[in-house]
């Protein structure tokens, strides 16, 4: 399946992959001559990953992932993608992604970074300790950490943290800005 244009993509999503079974989570996709286990959200991921490509159509992408969560239940990554694409729904579909997945790392850091926009770095940090269980080398936990540190004034530990989350990942363009680099 191509990526682009978009518009095709769609097409052939509604065309041609119909919904046959779900599975703990995964939805089974069969066409008319085989049988793809693969979970609808990973391709509306992908469209979502392009968000910011011109030709894209954010509008598709927020009615596919409709589509999967109208019809799965448990369909975590989506709750997470919605969470992202419509900030009105944010709290509660990162919630909703934890409850089906309370290992899915990237809702965690989500609830994260939405309480550092509301300043409630005291949630942040619980939130991220959640994170950092998960997974010790997740760049964005270091990011994180980093930007409530600096808007504690406490600029030596953020740039601690910007350090260690560029060790880890150095094209992070976002901790790149933070250090002045």
């Amino acid at each position: 399946i191509s990526i682009k244009p978009f518009k095709d993509l769609k097409k052939h999503i509604e065309k041609n992959i119909h919904i046959c079974e779900k599975d703990s989570g995964r939805i089974i996709y069969q066409n008319n001559n085989w049988l793809v286990n693969y979970p609808l959200y990973r391709m509306h991921k992908v469209l979502y990953e392009h968000v910011d490509d011109n030709n894209f159509d954010n509008e598709i992408a927020k009615e596919l992932f409709e589509k999967v969560l109208k019809t799965s239940t448990t369909a975590y990554e989506a709750y997470y993608n919605v969470a992202i694409m419509e900030p009105f729904k944010q709290l509660i579909y990162l919630k909703k992604a934890l409850g089906i997945n309370i290992t899915y790392i990237d809702a965690w850091l989500g609830l994260a970074r939405y309480e550092i926009s509301r300043d409630n770095f005291a949630m942040a940090q619980d939130y991220l300790s959640n994170a950092y269980y998960i997974d010790q080398n997740d760049f964005r936990y270091y990011y994180y950490q980093g930007l409530i540190y600096k808007s504690q004034d406490d600029y030596p530990t953020a740039a601690m943290y910007f350090k260690k989350c560029l060790k880890l990942n150095p094209n992070c363009v976002e901790a790149q800005k933070e250090l002045n680099l």
